[in-house]
């Protein structure tokens, strides 16, 4: 996989708004709406610029994939961020949703751990392009690091079918989530390191 520099955001972000558009979770998080496909590429870009400085966004050899994953506990408050979460909430989320964006992230974080760990916060490969190894490499990718840096992956999904995919990996379901606020099942998945 390739570090993502800035000449890559703009592919990375289109790559992941293709791939994520009929996400249960992702869709849930920036609403319904004409501009939704815009507002899918903002929660990209501000995945993108928040986990990029942790050296945690990559690109697939042939393009085609992208990975974002970020160290939680090593990240730190700037300005810069709090520019980043002011744009995220006006642009893409809203003020009408913030109040349920929040309860359903404070409810998540609950159940990651206070230690060092990686959160895989997102995986995509382009539409036409799935199923030919490109997820299989990014994610392998990323447990190589893990591995090397002797850390849990956490994750959390709202697809069934990427239930099994994850289980290849190693990763396992620690708590299954049925919120009536959100309307479907989301599935916190680790794998130990």
């Amino acid at each position: 996989m390739i570090k993502a520099d800035k000449s890559n955001k703009t592919k990375i972000a289109e790559i992941l708004t293709r791939s994520f558009d009929n996400n249960k979770s992702a869709n849930w998080v920036i609403g319904a709406g004409k501009k939704r496909i815009k507002k899918l590429t903002g929660l990209m870009n501000y995945a993108y610029s928040l986990c990029v400085i942790n050296d945690g966004v990559y690109l697939s050899k042939d393009n085609q994939g992208a990975i974002i994953f970020d160290y939680p506990n090593r990240s730190t408050y700037t300005f810069k961020r709090f520019l980043e979460d002011i744009n995220f909430i006006l642009q893409v989320i809203g003020l009408g949703r913030l109040v349920c964006v929040l309860r359903r992230e404070n409810y998540i974080k609950k159940y990651h751990p206070k230690t060092d760990y990686i959160y895989l916060w997102f995986l995509g490969v382009n539409p036409e392009k799935q199923g030919k190894g490109t997820g299989e490499k990014l994610l392998q990718d990323l447990l190589d690091i893990a591995d090397k840096e002797e850390l849990p992956v956490y994750l959390e999904t709202s697809t069934p079918r990427n239930l099994n995919f994850y289980k290849k990996f190693g990763f396992y379901i620690y708590h299954e989530w049925n919120a009536s606020f959100i309307g479907f099942t989301v599935w916190f998945m680790k794998r130990n390191c």
